[in-house]
């Protein structure tokens, strides 16, 4: 349900906000990916400069893949309204934050937006452990790696205690044998 809301959400933006993306994608001229990318980097802007910002990459967003049209985008967007760029950039950095949902079986998920100029640092840090580990061989690739290089990174700058409570489910043989010498006591 929440991926057919977004696609909704996305046409009725590409539809009132910028129309030659929708033109474009009924024409063949645009995919539906980069359609995605297009809607994305021009929502915060007013539907002019949007739209400004629109004409002046379409004869070349189908050439793109999506990262280099996303700089692109970015690019141009700075360029048709300042202001509004800027001020995206403050509301971004105001919603960073880090969250955690519990996994299952041994692992955590974290995601996390961070300021540019504390992640590109964090990063580098977290890397140069990552590689440090993988020729170590304590981890077998530099994802796994970066992993446990920020969880070391993190924890050897921190003096903090976890309890960890555990249950297990009851034995079913040694709740056997009790209920049985219970029985041979009545």
């Amino acid at each position: 349900m929440h991926v057919a809301t977004n696609r909704i959400l996305d046409a009725i933006r590409q539809l009132t906000r910028t129309p030659v993306v929708v033109d474009a994608m009924a024409s063949g001229d645009l995919d539906e990916q980069r359609a995605r990318v297009v809607t994305e980097e021009t929502e915060f802007l007013s539907p002019e400069s949007a739209a400004e910002v629109v004409e002046r990459v379409k004869d070349v967003w189908g050439q793109l893949t999506t990262g280099p049209l996303r700089r692109l985008l970015a690019r141009t967007a700075a360029q048709v309204d300042p202001d509004a760029v800027a001020q995206e950039a403050e509301d971004e950095r105001a919603r960073r934050g880090l969250t955690r949902r519990t996994g299952e079986h041994g692992t955590d998920h974290w995601r996390g937006d961070f300021r540019v100029e504390d992640a590109r640092g964090a990063w580098a840090a977290v890397t140069e452990r990552a590689r440090q580990l993988v020729r170590d061989k304590k981890a077998s690739n530099l994802e796994m790696a970066r992993s446990d290089a920020m969880m070391e990174l993190i924890l050897e700058h921190s003096d903090v205690k976890v309890i960890i409570h555990a249950t297990r489910a009851a034995d079913d043989e040694a709740t056997h044998r009790h209920h049985r010498r219970r029985d041979h006591h009545c």
